[in-house]
């Protein structure tokens, strides 16, 4: 049976390699000039290696419920900290959005919900504050523990690097 993948071009690449990922799949990245032709037996010569990692992310796959684009999120599962938000949203004459906690792990978002730009901002704004109440006192005991002293924290939406020493 055929492997389904995807080819993607790379000026920085110097060798072909494999990616999978939960979301992408099989991803064959390839350096410029790379002749294609020889792609499906690169695949074929890492058919092991590609059932083990499916099999792996079969597992990942069933968090990764599609959500439709413009449409906000009715939960959040913060899994990390073992945390299931339900969200509620409520149109309100301001024009800002804001995002507060209620009890019982409910998140209430209100102001020009209308504006999904608004709304996607206020919901970065409230993980990014979760992450530092949750991560910055969890890195600042680890760094004790290993004898290192932590001297900041910084949370951003980062796509590509996650985190450096």
């Amino acid at each position: 049976m055929a492997v389904a993948y995807q080819v993607r071009v790379s000026s920085q690449a110097k060798h072909p390699r494999l990616k999978m990922s939960a979301r992408e799949g099989l991803v064959v990245v390839v350096p410029d000039g790379f002749d294609e032709a020889r792609i499906p037996s690169l695949v074929e010569g890492k058919r092991e290696w590609i059932s083990r990692t499916e099999e792996r992310l079969r597992d990942q796959r069933k968090f990764l419920v599609p959500q439709p684009p413009g449409i906000p999120p009715e939960r959040i599962s913060l899994r990390a900290i073992g945390q299931d938000w339900s969200v509620t949203y409520r149109q309100t004459d301001a024009t800002e959005v804001t995002a507060v906690e209620r009890r019982g792990q409910q998140l209430l978002v209100y102001g020009d919900i209308e504006e999904t730009g608004r709304v996607v901002a206020a919901l970065r704004r409230w993980l990014a504050r979760k992450t530092r109440e949750h991560v910055v006192p969890w890195l600042t005991a680890l760094g004790s523990e290993r004898g290192f002293h932590v001297t900041g924290v910084t949370v951003r939406s980062q796509r590509t690097r996650w985190a450096s020493c």
